[in-house]
């Protein structure tokens, strides 16, 4: 195999069993940008999916992409990883190490899940996202990344939850994340009432127009959010008529923001 990543066993390749490496050195997946080759390695793994590490570029610089993230396998369940640590000096400046950049500020979304039944997920926690900032541009197609309080006016959606018509991600778990300079960061309004129990911990939501929103018709349920901070957005959390869902916040801060909810 194509690449230079030392695996367990002392092997070099870009799999190992159901886990497999983008990014680096590793030129065996197709598509131009690393939203393609995410997706070209997603669609390489067992139908019950596995987990996909994303090896930092050597000059320490975001990955710069305008291909969609899709996650929408029924069934086919992924935990996403940034491999070094994520870097940042202060709150609007640019970010760096395990770090997707998301050069459309279109009405489209950096990373689409949507990989649970519509009959449910079994109670099983775990898939998701984990340690990546993921980072929109200041304006289309532009190398520049957004660093303005409240966002630089885009209407792409950081992760998005549903969206492919199927169950959402029940139980899903992100962690150690930085979402920043979107129209929405993190948005459930899709999710439906199958994909309930999401839990993000550890993560910040800033410089967006709306940092969370969860604003389905059926009511999301059992969102919880640990240690998270959610900042300098035109508006914290939008749950704007959310019928029967629910959202527990434990620690964290909720701040600076133009409008908390």
């Amino acid at each position: 195999a194509n690449g230079s990543v030392v695996i367990p066993g002392s092997l070099t390749a870009n799999t190992f069993n159901s886990v497999v490496y983008v990014g680096g050195n590793i030129t065996t997946w197709a598509g131009s940008d690393i939203g393609a080759q995410i997706n070209s390695a997603y669609a390489s793994l067992p139908a019950t999916g596995g987990k996909i590490i994303v090896l930092p570029q050597a000059n320490g610089a975001c990955y710069q992409y305008s291909t969609p993230i899709e996650f929408t396998t029924v069934s086919k369940y992924i935990i996403l990883q940034g491999l070094s640590p994520t870097q940042i000096s202060n709150v609007s400046a640019v970010s760096s190490g395990s770090c997707l950049q998301y050069t459309h500020v279109t009405a489209t979304h950096a990373i689409d899940i949507d990989w649970t039944p519509t009959g449910g997920g079994g109670y099983m926690p775990g898939a998701g996202v984990r340690d990546l900032v993921i980072v929109n541009s200041a304006s289309e197609g532009s190398s520049t990344q957004c660093t303005t309080n409240g966002g630089c006016g885009s209407s792409a959606t950081g992760i998005y939850i549903g969206n492919a018509g199927n169950g959402g991600a029940h139980k899903g778990y992100f962690e150690d994340l930085v979402v920043k300079g979107f129209g929405t960061g993190f948005d459930m309004e899709d999710a439906g009432g199958i994909g309930w129990g999401i839990t993000i911990n550890n993560s910040a939501f800033i410089l967006n127009t709306i940092g969370i929103q969860d604003l389905i018709s059926v009511g999301h349920e059992n969102t919880t959010l640990t240690g998270c901070v959610i900042a300098v957005n035109t508006k914290g959390i939008n749950t704007t008529g959310i019928p029967g869902g629910d959202m527990t916040i434990v620690g964290g801060s909720i701040d600076s923001n133009t409008t908390a909810d």
